[in-house]
């Protein structure tokens, strides 16, 4: 992340977040008002959407990936990731919402996530 908080953006709240999915092993992709606003349909929100998955007994080095600048409520996101719920973890500097959407265990689910192409952080 840039040291300047001026210069932090959600783009690069994003790449911290797929950075720390991709430090466990997981995958992601981006959606939402960032992944519209990224292909020329700006949408006024603050939050930020991902959907991922996250490798069992990974939750806690996810959490360590993210940094302390980023709360992060484990027992929230463990939840999420076994029932293909939601949760919700935050970059504290500038009060940024990251909703993590995980997949489901349909088959749907895995059709739609697989078909979605990933992002790669930028270094």
């Amino acid at each position: 992340m840039p040291s300047d908080l001026g210069t932090i953006d959600a783009l690069d709240v994003a790449l911290a977040v797929a950075r720390a999915v991709e430090a466990v092993g997981g995958e992601y992709f981006v959606g939402g008002s960032l992944a519209s606003s990224l292909q020329g349909e700006p949408r006024a929100t603050n939050d930020i959407d991902m959907v991922v998955r996250l490798p069992p007994g990974t939750l806690r080095a996810f959490a360590e990936a993210l940094g302390g600048d980023f709360e992060v409520d484990l027992d929230m996101v463990r939840d999420a990731m076994l029932r293909g719920g939601s949760c919700n973890v935050f970059y504290l500097p500038l009060l940024t919402k990251v909703d993590l959407f995980a997949v489901g265990a349909e088959p749907f689910d895995e059709s739609e996530f697989s078909a979605n192409p990933r992002v790669t952080p930028r270094a």
